[in-house]
């Protein structure tokens, strides 16, 4: 009965638009998982069963930032607890987090540090910690 009288005050929304959130978690957990790996909007949307756009607009509309932008974050941000943690040379970490060129790791890593890879554990060893 009282689906009956509030069925009238309902209104039909197209299921795209709004993206279950376990759908997002579960997307970004198995990015986590991947992330170094070779990785892009069809591996991912191949994985859950759904289209590249629904991926793409998970990532715009509910993140509010492009699947690019994500997946460099994450491999760049691995990138920095590497420089500071390991002794690995620059083109085994670039390796390591999921580049193929240095020159592709170097440009992102400036991009969001505003600085080379190479710089940045220089002026992280050469800080003082206190």
């Amino acid at each position: 009965m009282l689906l009956i009288r509030v069925f009238p005050y309902l209104s039909l929304a197209d299921y795209q638009e709004y993206m279950p959130q376990d759908l997002t978690s579960d997307i970004l957990a198995y990015i986590s998982q991947h992330f170094t790996e070779d990785i892009s909007l069809a591996s991912v949307a191949a994985a859950f069963g759904i289209g590249k756009y629904a991926v793409s607009r998970i990532f715009s509309n509910v993140l509010k930032v492009s699947f690019l932008h994500y997946i460099n974050s994450l491999r760049i941000d691995y990138a920095v607890y590497l420089l500071i943690n390991t002794d690995l040379n620059i083109t085994n970490i670039a390796m390591e987090c999921g580049y193929h060129s240095q020159q592709t790791f170097n440009r992102i890593f400036k991009e969001l540090y505003s600085c080379t890879p190479k710089e940045y554990r220089k002026k992280y060893f050469e800080t003082p910690l206190y």
